[in-house]
């Protein structure tokens, strides 16, 4: 007997679930060790097979997903995309190895982990196996429920009570042809009625579970209304809701959320729920208030979406004095980090010392670089090993305001709320970045090394300073980028060298500032029509008149085109909602003369100077 056949003996005989996930792990790879030892490959092979199938994620939505993915190098030095576990590897012997396993399991987290790759594969999707499976699958939901009841569930078996749920009900719903198979999809919908319906509400995995089974519900509507009563759920749904008025505000919204959905599948008017809900923003609104947190806001603006929704005028009125109360009580939030003393000291000798040893070219490519800033694969992957967190900002939607307290962005779903991860990953870098960015420049205006000279020499040498023909109505004209955007560099240096020699001056960025934010888009525009990108789209209202891209559009187009991390910074500075959304910002006239400082006009001046670091001749238009 070798040692994987005694690991499948000790498997069979344990109980073992979906909680001793790495155990399982852990002994499959000491056996594929162990067999690699005793030179028996073949048998290896089929261990390596089993420790994969386990290691699937398993779900209707994305039937057989890899755990980890990224690239590995080839010894011809050349580098490929790697997943692991990875499907399309799989032989028809391995397939037929997972069925010889499935059979022959005893333990039932087992046979289900078998039995789901080979469904979700394609390879056994005949009746006798379906149904074997989903029995089997039953079995596990009804172990993983009674396993959540006692000491509050800390093993998160409601979850995993959950995940078997599903997988069973759509394999049943896609099966259900058969009168076997419907026989148990009915029993399926039976049982999640009933676990529903008895659930106790002070449980502590109350939510979850009366969340998820509406969910079921909702999402095979038309089969559970033939068997359960559907009102029931929605009935035991308030007395879910209004326990956790009292204990969970979020949990109330949410539980409304879910049975708003049911009730208009049903056709039960959602007025009641809808002014529930809204008076639990209201609350919410209330305690961030008393906490001085602006997201009082923006709890507010919901309350009053819903009240405008059911045409409840009284409390919309109500809450529209109180929105402008509230919102002009708050300033818009900013989340710095300063860098510790020590830190600052040696980052301020190291930045002396290359000004000190550069001369005004090698300063302005310093900054055309930013080298301050990393490559946006690290950052991205800060953030992806971030978001794997079970953190609160990655399980609640986001919402993004304006000076004035307006949302003006949300992310709601799950790839939106990785794309604001990723921003505020580099938010956080960013921040410490430009410090050195701007210290950087300071140090190097006090050395005489920086002026507007030394950019504008910089930039004569690149494409900004060559001639581009311009056809207007019918007449020619030269063009020259550099006489457009120069004006507000000078204007810039301008103001940084009466900062530096007048006692006292206080510097004025604003005319600089908005000259260099708005040249930027145009430099982006002109860009885009030297690499041949039209610049022009049909109108989508009417389709027979033209009109100019956006600088949204303008960017999208640049992908693959522009250096992705140039691409990032510059929709971070310009456009991006989570970021600082300059060009709309100053184009709407939505900055005060206080919100004007030094970094503005400097990312500005970066994003021009990243943009001249291109090489290619303009076109003759």
């Amino acid at each position: 007997m070798n040692v994987l056949e005694q690991f499948y003996i000790q498997l069979d005989q344990s109980d073992w679930d979906v909680r001793q996930e790495s155990e399982i792990n852990q002994s499959l790879q000491e056996v594929n060790e162990s067999l690699v030892a005793e030179g028996l490959n073949d048998v290896q092979h089929f261990a390596e097979i089993d420790r994969q199938a386990f290691h699937f994620s398993k779900s209707p939505e994305k039937r057989l997903s890899y755990r980890a993915a990224g690239t590995r190098n080839l010894e011809d030095g050349s580098i490929v995309p790697f997943e692991w576990p990875d499907i399309r590897i799989f032989t028809e012997k391995d397939f037929g190895y997972l069925f010889t396993r499935f059979k022959a399991s005893k333990n039932l987290y087992a046979k289900t982990e078998y039995g789901l790759v080979l469904f979700y594969a394609k390879y056994k999707q005949d009746n006798d196996f379906v149904i074997e499976l989903l029995n089997s699958l039953f079995l596990l939901a009804k172990r993983y429920k009674e396993k959540a009841l006692p000491n509050g569930d800390k093993n998160h078996y409601i979850l995993q009570f959950r995940i078997v749920l599903a997988n069973a009900l759509f394999i049943a719903n896609n099966r259900k042809a058969s009168q076997e198979v419907e026989a148990i999809y009915k029993s399926l919908i039976e049982y999640s009625f009933e676990v529903h319906q008895i659930w106790d509400v002070k449980h502590s995995s109350a939510l979850r579970t009366v969340i998820d089974l509406t969910d079921f519900a909702i999402q095979y509507i038309k089969d559970f209304s033939k068997y359960v009563d559907l009102k029931k759920i929605n009935e035991k749904n308030w007395i879910a809701a209004r326990y956790l008025t009292g204990t969970y505000t979020w949990g109330a919204i949410y539980t409304a959320d879910v049975s708003i959905k049911l009730c208009k599948h049903i056709g039960i008017d959602t007025k009641e729920w809808q002014e529930f809900k809204a008076k639990h923003y209201e609350k919410l609104a209330i305690e961030s208030k008393e906490k001085n947190n602006m997201a009082a806001v923006s709890f507010i603006e919901k309350a009053m979406s819903i009240y405008k929704g059911i045409k409840d005028e009284t409390n919309l009125h109500r809450l529209e004095t109180e929105y402008q109360k509230i919102r002009a009580d708050f300033k818009l939030g900013q989340v710095s980090q300063e860098m510790p003393q020590d830190e600052t000291k040696r980052i301020t000798e190291h930045i002396r010392k290359i000004v000190k040893e550069s001369n005004e070219e090698g300063i302005v490519a310093t900054l055309m670089l930013t080298p301050m800033l990393r490559p946006l694969t690290e950052i991205r992957q800060w953030s992806e090993d971030s978001f794997k967190e079970t953190m609160l900002q990655n399980i609640l939607p986001v919402s993004i305001q304006d000076k004035f307290g307006n949302t003006i962005a949300n992310y709601s779903s799950d790839e939106e709320r990785k794309s604001f991860s990723l921003l505020r990953t580099y938010e956080f870098h960013f921040q410490i970045a430009s410090q050195t960015i701007i210290q950087f420049l300071i140090e190097s205006l006090k050395a005489n090394k920086l002026s507007a000279k030394s950019i504008l020499a910089l930039l004569e040498q690149t494409w900004l300073n060559k001639e581009a023909k311009r056809k207007s109505n019918g007449i020619e004209a030269n063009v020259n980028y550099l006489g457009i955007i120069s004006p507000g560099i000078k204007l810039l240096f301008s103001e940084l060298e009466k900062w530096k020699t007048e006692s006292g001056y206080t510097p004025d960025f604003v005319c600089a500032t908005d000259s260099l934010i708005l040249k930027s888009e145009y430099l982006l525009r002109e860009f885009c029509m030297l690499l041949g990108v039209p610049t022009f789209k049909p109108n989508p209202k009417k389709p027979n008149i033209i009109m100019e891209k956006t600088l949204d559009d303008l960017l999208r187009d640049l992908e693959g085109k522009l250096n992705e991390n140039d691409l990032f910074f510059i929709k971070f500075v310009l456009t991006e909602k989570a970021g600082f959304n300059l060009r709309n910002r100053i184009a709407h006239g939505l900055l005060d003369n206080i919100d004007y400082g030094l970094d503005y006009p400097i990312y500005a001046l970066l994003i021009i100077l990243k943009l001249s670091n291109y090489q290619f001749e303009p076109s003759k238009n």
